[in-house]
């Protein structure tokens, strides 16, 4: 059975004393990394854009061909709107082009393990790995959580990811993060993620249209999230 602790930025109980410590070193940063003071008479043309630094990554292994996507843990009373997040962040990973993307509807997640989402935290269930690899010839497991959600202005989106290995059941990449549309940092990463990484939005013409809505916004914060997986940390 594979476990993982329910800490922040948790592990994979065998890990080797080695991998703990890194990742512990790691997860000292905290959100303090990741959610930049509030100032909101900036100029924007002067805002550094945010990127995130609560990560770990220690590279993909070359045979990581295949990862299987498991659909955004998240509390019922979160809303409606999150029905559309997991074909979103599926959408944005794919755009990456770092390897193939095998997204598992809640309804195939439940046919196996019947759960329809399960949390990056916790217990595996019985025969996990086993699974994947034999339905879907995956090297990798990707979990995503949603920690925090704020739907109306400033928008804000908390993210804790965890890319698997399942080969070895050890931890490849993780993500702990909130994206607060609130700072200014955040939002100028967020416009030039519109105007340079999302033409089709940005040519609606709406003036800062990525802030008010929740699912513009949602596609930044895939981006930013998953633009981590591109370079381990050294």
């Amino acid at each position: 059975m594979l476990c993982i602790r329910s800490e922040r930025l948790s592990t994979v109980r065998a890990w080797p004393v080695l991998r703990l410590t890194a990742w512990s070193l790691v997860s000292l940063l905290g959100l303090v990394a990741c959610t930049p003071s509030r100032s909101y008479k900036i100029d924007q043309a002067a805002t550094p854009r945010f990127k995130p630094q609560n990560f770990y990554h220690i590279g993909l292994p070359y045979y990581l061909k295949r990862v299987v996507v498991l659909p955004i843990y998240y509390s019922a009373e979160q809303g409606a709107f999150l029905e559309t997040m997991d074909e979103v962040f599926a959408s944005e990973l794919t755009r990456n082009g770092l390897f193939e993307v095998v997204p598992l509807s809640r309804q195939t997640l439940a046919y196996h393990f019947k759960e329809p989402q399960l949390p990056a935290t916790g217990v595996m269930p019985p025969g996990f790995i086993e699974i994947l690899q034999e339905n879907y010839q995956a090297q990798g497991a990707l979990l995503i959580d949603l920690t925090y959600y704020k739907p109306y202005p400033p928008l804000a989106l908390g993210l804790r990811a965890k890319l698997l290995n399942l080969r070895t059941q050890q931890l490849i990449w993780a993500f702990d993060c909130l994206l607060d549309a609130g700072s200014p940092s955040v939002a100028a990463a967020a416009r030039h993620f519109e105007k340079y990484y999302n033409r089709k939005a940005s040519a609606i013409h709406i003036h800062d249209l990525i802030l008010k809505n929740p699912n513009a916004f949602s596609k930044y914060a895939a981006f930013s999230m998953f633009r981590t997986l591109r370079k381990p940390q050294r």
